[in-house]
């Protein structure tokens, strides 16, 4: 019997970095881990104490890669069966009927007669009730140039191992990685070393040298890939997925880039601002003038208006400042101001406070030559709502647990 992830549980594995996905686990050292601290419940969380006799086919299949390339996903796994496999609902499993047969030609083989739905089936062929913010956020990151690691023991136990072996340190990585999204002519970056080979994953580290949740990566999938997907779904336009990807654009780099391209660019139905639709992450070419003041050839724009030379720096929490604080990102800065680039900076703590965000807002908006929505109370709360939805929760609401 073939089974086929699906859902949650593909997007799980597709954002799950591979260096972390492929490593081994050595069961024995886990299981001392997991002991150690006294705060556990005592009951031993992993696949070789769930194995029994009447194990069904899907099951066996999902058992056997919890530790494997499965170590993201959190349990229940949802999976797509043979309409005969009939219904499972267990601490492994929830089966789902192949209502579409078409559905199965979107699916990568994990080997073994399991495989998983592709980045675009898993984020398109969704529930139609589901929440167009949770989507939109989803297909941010999936076009994006970032991936958040699932919260999941079995991932943070695998990430101490490899950081004691001196794997996941920025020496090991150096100057290995994804910069920008977009070349200076607005074509999409080929993600491949001047040798030609492929730019793999790269943790982000904070000043610190700390790696944490963030990866860096070339994009899963595009705007244009997610289009196509949905009409081949049929999705009309009151489909979530479909209402989702009207507010997504190419490029983004972290969460808080998604949450500012949300709240600026969203348009006023959905609560957001009408500024336009920037080019994410693009390559800005430096004049002589500006090289010397930045030390650098070009810059990354987080968010480019081009035509009115207007640029938006997003300061997250952790990634964006070097060592030194903020002095690279002023440098680049007077880099561009030299050029003739307006160039705004919103840091994470003032759009994830409302009322820092409303006090900021009208300076942003002369600084990039756009106008506020027209304060009705209708949009005020729509604007709210949209607000909470994005700062009320983490970005990934789902934890993997163990």
């Amino acid at each position: 019997m073939e089974v086929t992830i699906c859902g949650q549980s593909a997007w799980q594995y597709w954002r799950t970095p591979p260096l972390l996905r492929d490593a081994e686990i050595d069961k024995e050292a886990l299981r001392a881990w997991w002991a150690a601290d006294p705060g556990r419940k005592t009951r031993v969380p992993w696949p070789s104490a769930r194995r029994r006799k009447n194990m069904r086919r899907s099951e066996e299949l999902i058992d056997s890669r919890m530790l494997g390339e499965l170590k993201g996903v959190s349990l229940p796994v949802h999976v797509l069966v043979d309409n005969r496999a009939g219904t499972c609902k267990s601490d492994l499993v929830v089966h789902h009927r192949t209502i579409r047969e078409d559905l199965l030609k979107h699916r990568t083989s994990l080997g073994g007669d399991l495989y998983v739905l592709s980045p675009e089936a898993s984020l398109c062929y969704q529930p139609a009730n589901g929440d167009v913010m949770a989507s939109a956020k989803k297909m941010f990151e999936a076009c994006g140039i970032f991936s958040l690691v699932p919260q999941c023991l079995r991932l943070a136990y695998v990430q101490k191992c490899l950081v004691e072996e001196g794997v996941l340190t920025r020496d090991f990585f150096g100057s290995d990685g994804i910069y920008g999204y977009s070349d200076e002519r607005g074509k999409t970056l080929p993600f491949a070393d001047p040798e030609g080979e492929a730019i793999g994953w790269t943790p982000a580290f904070d000043r610190f040298d700390r790696v944490g949740d963030l990866w860096k990566r070339p994009p899963l999938t595009s705007v244009d890939n997610l289009a196509v997907m949905l009409e081949h779904f049929e999705a009309g336009p009151r489909n979530p997925q479909r209402r989702a990807l009207s507010l997504v654009r190419n490029g983004a780099g972290s969460p808080a880039e998604v949450y500012a391209n949300l709240l600026l660019c969203s348009g006023n139905a959905a609560g957001g601002e009408s500024w336009g639709s920037p080019e994410l992450n693009r390559r800005v070419p430096l004049s002589a003038e500006a090289r010397a003041l930045s030390n650098t050839d070009y810059c990354i724009a987080d968010a480019l208006w081009k035509e009115s030379r207007s640029i938006l720096e997003v300061l997250g929490e952790a990634y964006h400042a070097d060592r030194e604080g903020y002095r690279v990102a002023s440098g680049r800065t007077a880099a561009l101001e030299c050029m003739g680039y307006s160039v705004a900076e919103l840091p994470y703590n003032q759009m994830s406070n409302l009322e820092l965000f409303d006090a900021v807002l009208p300076s942003l908006a002369d600084k990039l030559g756009f106008s506020l929505c027209n304060r009705t109370v209708g949009f005020l709360e729509r604007r709210n709502s949209l607000h909470a939805s994005l700062f009320g929760t983490t970005y990934e609401q789902e934890s993997a647990g163990f």
